[in-house]
This record gives C-alpha cells, structure tokens and sequence, in this order.
C-alpha cells in the first residue's frame, strides 16, 4: 500500500433533523383526570417519559457552537431536483439536509464533549462521515437527537461514556482500548495461523490467495474478527479500513507475501468509503516477531 494510494474525497453528509415539537417542552410529572375519575398521564407526562435517558443531564443544556465553515462544492451538488434533497455517497440514500455548517462527525463530538465535559463517542465507522448542522448550533443533548435520528442509531451509556451505536455489541468494539483490541487481533491470529491445513498453505502460495469461501466456517469467523476489530477502530487513519461489505466476507482474501523472518499472511479486503480513503484494505500478518523473532502466528510459514 501507500506509495500510489490516491486520498478520495468523501461527499457522503447525513442530516441533523430538527427535533419534533413535544422536545420543547419541560420534564413533567403532572397527571391529568379522566371522565371515570381515574387519573391518567397527562400528554406532557407522556412525552417526558419518552425522551432518552440522556436528557436528565443538565451538562448536556450547555449550548455548542462552531466556527465558520463553508461547505466544499462538491459536497453540496445536488442531484435530486428537490435541492434540500441530497445523494448520501455510495450507500444511495437520500437524506433532507439542515442549513448550516458542514463538518466531520469526528469534529462534532469533540465540541460536545469540551463544552459539556461529557464523554459522547460515534460508533467508530460513524466518525468517518460528514454531517450538515444547524446554523447556530444547539444544546448539545439536541444535537445528540439530532445526530441518532440521522445515523439510525441510538446513544447507550457504557460506564462514563455516551456512545451512539446500532447496537451495544458494536458500542463495545469501539470503545475497546488500544491495548484490548491489540490482545483480541493477537489471540485471533495465532488461532487462525493453528489452523490453517498444509494443503491451505500449499493452494495459498500456489492460487496467490484464498478467498473467504474457501476457508472452513471457524476459519472465516476469525478472519471475519479481525476485519471487525479494524472497522470499529476508532484510534486508526481513518482511511485505513475495511468497508462494509468486508464485513459480510465479500471481497476478502488470504495469501502469502515475502519470505523467511519477513513473511506474512496478507489480509486484504474492499477498503472504506468516507474522507481520507486510500483505497482497498490490505494489512500484513507477520509471521515472525522482528527484534524478538517470536511466532506471532503460532507456526512457522510453509517452505
């Protein structure tokens, strides 16, 4: 990788819906009778019990504001006849955009979390994206509204974080630390290297690779991990990734590159979309420790 690698410039914007009139309204605790003379809640009752636990927060009323930021160009090209309608990059969907400021996800949680003193993350493939915001900002507890509704996600409490996520599974991956995720990707590969037959390692060098479907169901699983473990990896160059689809096997090789100390296993996969892309993913598994030259994979490479 890296030499010929071309930075793409990702156009894909999610828009931060305006919440719904009843957010307005204060937390209440009032109940109101009905004609039998049982008592009922009243409507704001109601409406208060539904708002995300993260409401409670006082910190989160703290306004966010951003600086001046003009959207690029591109980004705003719109290819729907409707110009508050906008194409969301490669995934086709169409998304109603909010006036205002044009800024990475990324970005976004950082102001929240300096004005607010509140630890807010995006599941990390999230943090890869753009999105539109209003003009003048907001609370914060609104822009988190605003930002579950436009990724289809929802914020879930993990200790002292607030993360959006689709689910708490992938919550979990992405606040795994560096140190974590690094133990999890060894664990992963040295039980991947055991298992791959000698005459997987015989069609790998002479095939130039396996794809996916030829590796047995447990194989795949733990190939399927790693890639899991790199996509949800909010520390990484965000251009360094797999996308999607590897996620679900499509595109996904194993084969061998170099030999003696300088082997490896070469995962490669379909690389992600978003801002500083650099193409297809592809990341090297050393076989051999270089300063120790402990088996990292658990057996030498095939001769």
């Amino acid at each position: 990788m890296g030499k010929n690698l071309a930075r793409r410039p990702h156009r894909l914007l999610l828009g931060v819906l305006t919440l719904a009139a009843w957010l307005a309204l204060p937390p209440g605790s009032a109940v109101s009778a009905d004609p039998e003379g049982q008592s009922q809640p009243s409507p704001d009752t109601q409406k208060a019990e539904t708002r995300p636990a993260y409401w409670r927060d006082p910190r989160l009323e703290r306004e966010v504001s951003f600086k001046d930021r003009p959207a690029p160009r591109e980004t705003l090209a719109a290819p729907d006849p409707d110009p508050q309608l906008r194409e969301a990059g490669g995934a086709y969907h169409v998304v109603r955009l909010v006036k205002g400021r044009i800024l990475s996800s990324e970005e976004l949680v950082k102001a929240i979390q300096k004005e607010t003193g509140v630890r807010v993350m995006l599941q990390a493939d999230w943090l890869r994206e753009h999105v539109a915001l209003p003009e003048k900002g907001g609370p914060a507890r609104e822009l988190m509204d605003g930002l579950a509704v436009a990724f289809g996600g929802k914020w879930l409490q993990v200790k002292n974080t607030w993360i959006l996520a689709r689910s708490l599974a992938e919550a979990r991956l992405t606040l795994l630390t560096e140190a974590e995720r690094a133990t999890l990707l060894r664990q992963g590969r040295v039980a991947l290297g055991r298992s791959i037959t000698p005459d997987q390692w015989r069609r790998m060098a002479e095939k130039g690779g396996l794809a996916l479907g030829e590796l047995t169901p447990g194989q795949r699983a733990l190939v399927l991990n790693d890639l899991r473990l790199y996509y949800y990896e909010p520390f990484a160059n965000f251009g360094y990734a797999p996308g999607p689809q590897a996620l679900t096997g499509q595109g996904v090789t194993l084969r061998l590159r170099g030999s003696g100390m300088d082997a490896m296993v070469a995962l490669g996969a379909p690389g992600a979309p978003g801002r500083d892309a650099i193409g297809p993913f592809d990341v090297g598994i050393p076989f051999y420790h270089k300063r120790t030259g402990e088996l990292l994979l658990g057996v030498p490479p095939p001769q």
